[in-house]
């Protein structure tokens, strides 16, 4: 079911699917005597909401996110301890109430929950469909306080029991943390569709992340952002369907509902510390606690919410005209990467203008070799460019290209002469770290064939936070590739 029109003013119910996630909002409106229940924090008053969701999907991307292929796309909770039961996931807590506190975040907002243990949610999908259910309840198993299993209806993908093991009763103990709360690091929103970028302001499009959760057992850090931009901008025009927009959140970088809601459980405490800490640290000045979330898992329209981070307190925009609409500044999120992974980390701050659409060098650090950087210059004097920062200085190695998705027939493509440059501080000159010709050293060609990486030495490591790639020419005049990594 499919929504091909905007919500604005009417009663009517609408039925969405995005990403996997069903789900239906009415509206009705608010009576004098109803006002208390419906005032917003702002002083103004919001139309009551009556959602159904997608109970199994709701749960299902709470702990691991998959795409319409049913393939992981993220998993934020749980580690498989047992190599012979891989769909057993264990998460490290330090209590009882903090496991149940895990799972009510789990479950859609529209399904009832006892008061105590054992807790049993029944599943249905918008239209009311049975899909099965799944109980929370004490464990019996040596070193855990409780357990989540689903009923045999229950299609879960990549996992099918979780339980919570007491962080003291951990079979091997995770190393000390990289990264602790409050650090800050430097990263762009780390999307796989590089176009939603447009959607922010330019200075919005590299964030200073701040930990709010070190990586634990079964659990991986949290980093979040807030930029200043809001989603819509540039004079963009916005679509007539929801379907147009189903593929722009592949990402979990804009927080669901769910995860938007364990931001506000670490955060409203602390919140005025946090907010002094962000600003001390160079996150950027907070003015308040009211962010635009992906509240609907990814619906870019009229249904946009906004939550109190302090308070966790979720309102709704849905039914507004799109002119009365607030502008926010969005919540970001990042909890799919581990320490190792966010320790190496590296980010684009600046490159070659000329580039295919959704071929931006953005591309060559996002981790895959399915995208790809593609370029072309007006003035063939001079070079290709991107320049980049790791989060901390760091002595590489070496370094890997990889060829596009395409190379083998456009092989021409691949780069034959280039410089690599480092410095330790942005106010240093660019020292060279690495050059390469591959007229004068064919052993330096990198491969003809699709997605084929070439791995390279630097001759003298040093330490470098700061970096800037130049390639000067290659066999077709155009350049591309898919994927830029160090070796340490």
């Amino acid at each position: 079911m499919k929504a091909n029109h905007f919500f604005k003013n009417s009663m009517k119910a609408a039925a969405i699917v995005c990403c996997g996630l069903m789900l239906s909002v009415g509206f009705t409106a608010c009576s004098d005597s109803d006002l208390s229940s419906n005032e917003k924090p702002d002083g103004g008053h919001q139309e009551e909401e009556v959602i159904t969701y997608d109970d199994l999907a709701y749960f299902q991307s709470s702990i691991i996110e998959v795409d319409e292929n049913g393939n992981i796309k993220a998993q934020y909770v749980g580690e498989a301890l047992f190599d012979d039961d891989p769909q057993h996931l264990y998460i490290g807590v330090d209590n009882y109430e903090e496991a149940e506190t895990l799972f009510r975040r789990w479950i859609a907002p529209d399904v009832t929950l006892g008061a105590t243990a054992p807790l049993t949610a029944q599943l249905t999908d918008t239209l009311g469909n049975a899909q099965g259910s799944v109980t929370f309840a004490k464990s019996t198993e040596s070193g855990a306080v409780a357990e989540v299993t689903a009923s045999a209806d229950t299609q879960l993908k990549h996992f099918n029991k979780v339980s919570f093991l007491l962080n003291s009763a951990w079979p091997h103990n995770a190393a000390s943390p990289v990264h602790h709360a409050k650090d800050i690091i430097l990263a762009r929103v780390p999307i796989d569709r590089v176009w939603l970028l447009d959607f922010l302001d330019e200075k919005d499009h590299i964030l200073k992340w701040m930990c709010i959760q070190e990586e634990r057992n079964g659990q991986k850090p949290i980093f979040i952002a807030v930029s200043s931009s809001s989603y819509y901008t540039k004079g963009a025009v916005r679509p007539h369907s929801s379907d147009e927009f189903r593929d722009i959140v592949g990402s979990p970088c804009v927080p669901g509902l769910a995860r938007a809601k364990g931001i506000s459980d670490i955060l409203k405490t602390r919140w005025e510390a946090f907010c002094a800490t962000y600003d001390a640290q160079g996150g950027g000045k907070l003015s308040g606690d009211k962010f635009w979330i992906d509240s609907r898992h990814g619906i870019f329209n009229a249904y946009d919410d906004y939550m109190y981070l302090s308070s966790g307190a979720v309102y709704g925009y849905g039914g507004y005209p799109w002119e009365d609409e607030v502008r926010l500044p969005i919540l970001f999120k990042i909890d799919w990467m581990s320490d190792a992974e966010v320790s190496q980390m590296l980010t684009p701050t600046n490159g070659s203008a000329n580039h295919g659409i959704g071929e931006h060098y953005y591309n060559l650090f996002d981790n895959s070799t399915s995208s790809k950087w593609y370029s072309w210059r007006d003035n063939k004097e001079q070079p290709f460019f991107v320049e980049f920062c790791s989060n901390y200085p760091v002595t590489p190695t070496g370094y890997k290209f990889f060829t596009a998705n395409d190379s083998q027939k456009y092989w021409g493509r691949n780069p034959t002469k280039w410089k690599l440059y480092g410095k330790y501080d942005e106010t240093e000159e660019w020292t060279l770290i690495d050059e390469r010709d591959t007229d004068k050293n064919p052993a330096d060609a990198l491969p003809a064939d699709n997605e084929a990486e070439k791995a390279f030495t630097i001759a003298k490591p040093d330490l470098f936070q700061y970096f800037r790639l130049e390639i000067s020419d290659s066999k077709g005049g155009d350049i591309q590739l898919s994927k830029f990594l160090f070796t340490y």
